[in-house]
This record gives C-alpha cells, structure tokens and sequence, in this order.
C-alpha cells in the first residue's frame, strides 16, 4: 500500500482525536501544517517515491508533539496544580517576551513557561529529566535503548530543520554517549524509514 496515504491516515485520525481535546494550540497548528505538507509530497509526481521526506517529516512532528505537549502539561500544573510543585526556594524572575502581550493576555503558566524554556529544553531528554526532578520530583528511569533512541530523533529532528538533512557537529555531540555516536559522519544525508518512525513513534 502507498506510505503516504498511511502516513496521512494515521495523522488526520490523530487530528481528528485532538479536536476535541482543549488547549494544545501549537501543536494542532503543527499536525495541520504537516498533513498540507504531506498532501503536497504525495501529489508531486516529482517525490512520489522519495518516501524518506515524509518519514523526515513525521519525526520532526513527532518530537514537535512530544515537546508541546510537556509545555501544555507545564502550563495546566502552575495554573490548576501549582501546589505539587516543588518550587525553587531561591528567588527567581519571570522573563519572557514582553511582545507576547501585543496579541493576547497570557496565563500565569504560560509566562512560567515562556520563562523556564530559557532553562529547560524539552527537545534535550537531559534536560527534560532534569525538569521532572528538580520541579516534580519525580525520577523517570529509562532503560539503555529507548533513552539512546529518544536522544536520537530528538537530535535528528534539529539536523532535518536546521541542517538541510545532512549530519552537523551538533547532533553528534548530542549522541555522543549513545550507540548511534558511530552511525553517522559528518554531511550524511538523512533518510528516514518506517522502521525509524515506528521507533520514534514508541
């Protein structure tokens, strides 16, 4: 059967299971860009083919999704359960773009967030773990393989956005204490496959 079209199934039920799931805006903007985009590829007669762009883009939405959806988990716990969280004991100041207000009010956790996105990246399993503990106390232990998996398309989502696809001194640095640190050199072009998404997608 024609990748594309499963591609594009699967992420119009996930569109259609987040409808009516409230909040979520960023990353229901992101699905819908990419299902337009996905329409585009499997239309031109040109890429037909070349399904490694879509799986490309799949793992880009999937670490997109996974990092808007730890941003919206932070922003519902500072507005409705601030209480078990475990809160610096030091103080520290809100930064955020004072440009936010030209287009909407924001939350008390929207600007919590806004301002820790400059202390933790939820793109970096590293640091993702280290919000967890530092703020909710909790310890996630991930075995071996699913942690080298998950630094891995975290890194290849920065390498196919900013990189062109091709393998940069930053995503090799980021896998450096993986099992992946020797898969790949330097300007390596990047071609996902299913097996790659359902990995990722795990």
């Amino acid at each position: 059967s024609d990748v594309s079209e499963i591609l594009l199934a699967f992420l119009k039920s996930l569109e259609k299971e987040n409808d009516s799931i409230p909040g979520f805006t960023v990353y229901k903007t992101k699905l819908n860009r990419v299902i337009n985009e996905v329409e585009k590829i499997k239309d031109h007669p040109s890429l037909k083919n070349k399904y490694e762009v879509i799986y490309n883009q799949a793992n880009v939405l999937l670490v997109s999704n996974l990092e808007s959806s730890l941003a919206d988990l932070v922003v519902t716990l500072v507005n409705e359960y601030n209480e078990i969280i475990l809160w610096p004991k030091e103080d520290k100041k809100i930064v955020f773009e004072v440009g936010v207000l030209s287009y909407k009010f924001p939350t008390l956790g929207e600007l919590i967030m806004e301002s820790l996105s400059k202390e933790f990246n939820f793109q970096d399993l590293q640091s993702t773990l280290r919000f967890f503990k530092e703020y909710l106390q909790i310890d996630i232990n991930l075995d071996k393989e699913t942690k080298d998996n998950i630094i891995k398309y975290q890194a290849l989502r920065h390498v196919i956005i900013h990189s062109f696809s091709k393998i940069d001194e930053a995503y090799l640095r980021q896998v450096r204490n993986t099992k992946f640190v020797k898969n790949y050199t330097i300007g390596t072009k990047i071609k996902l496959n299913e097996n790659d998404y359902v990995k990722a997608r795990d």
